[in-house]
């Protein structure tokens, strides 16, 4: 396992591993707590195609059950960030533990009602406009609406709130993609999973993705290297002066100002979508 270590090992509540965060995941984790960014929100409307049939797809347990099984096959949505505990200077871990996969963790769901579509979007804003709901300690929060209008009960939204410091759009889309999949079992069997060892493998810091012939090189290479790339970088950057692709307001305050969240929503009719779905 690439940098993670046994740190612990207790009777009941299991194994606990750990290791540092790279570069890029400390400035996520900051990021995030003293900005309150670096959150990625997805926003799901389920329906239910055989009505009364699958409610049970929808029930609180079946939910919880999916959740519970998805975080045992990406353990990094069950993790927690912790100091070492050395002191000013203690470095932050992600802390994986046995016992934290196998369970509901608090406040991982959340369960509550909307009136209709409209109001679950308006929730969207309150969500990532509020106060932040992660934390060192909660690192993936999923907020379960149902609709309060009596023909729309095989509708269900569900928003998966996740730090940025453990995932990106690709790591998004997947690990949705096996909670939606394992919703949809409905208790059914689940492909078996490897051991924890072998999926925290996986889970390594992004500075060992680097080609080995890069990390072979001496420091002075490496160092000219940076330096070119740097060269690039500015000169490029040169090019898209004067101009921003958004319309805004740019003065000094604005990298100390929150920023506030816009919503786009594009709908389109289910023989348009059903085309598009065939299509990927």
């Amino acid at each position: 396992m690439s940098g993670w270590t046994l740190f612990d090992t207790h009777p009941t509540q299991g194994r606990t591993f750990q290791r540092s965060l790279d570069v890029y995941e400390l400035g996520f984790l900051w990021d995030g707590l003293f900005n309150g960014t670096a959150v990625n929100l997805h926003h799901f409307e389920l329906h239910l195609l055989n009505g009364s049939q699958d409610a049970h797809l929808f029930s609180d347990a079946n939910i919880v059950r999916a959740w519970v099984s998805t975080k045992r096959r990406y353990p990094l949505s069950g993790a927690t960030v912790q100091d070492s505990g050395t002191g000013f200077a203690s470095e932050p871990h992600f802390v994986v533990r046995d016992h934290d996969l196998a369970v509901l963790c608090p406040r991982e769901i959340v369960f509550g009602r909307v009136t209709c579509a409209e109001d679950a979007h308006r929730q969207v804003a309150a969500i990532l406009d509020g106060l932040r709901p992660l934390s060192e300690e909660l690192l993936v929060h999923l907020y379960v609406f149902r609709e309060t209008d009596s023909e729309r009960t095989n509708v269900l939204h569900l928003m998966v709130l996740m730090a940025h410091c453990i995932t990106d759009g690709v790591v998004n889309r997947t690990l949705v993609r096996c909670l939606l999949d394992t919703l949809a079992r409905g208790g059914g069997s689940e492909a078996a999973q490897s051991p924890l060892e072998e999926r925290l493998a996986m889970a390594v810091p992004s500075m060992d993705h680097e080609p080995w012939y890069l990390r072979s090189l001496s420091p002075a290479i490496r160092g000219w290297r940076k330096a070119v790339r740097m060269l690039i970088f500015q000169l490029k950057m040169a090019k898209r002066q004067n101009g921003h692709t958004l319309p805004c307001r740019l003065t000094r305050l604005t990298p100390h100002v929150a920023g506030r969240t816009c919503l786009v929503s594009i709908a389109h009719p289910n023989r348009q979508l059903l085309t598009v779905v065939c299509t990927i």
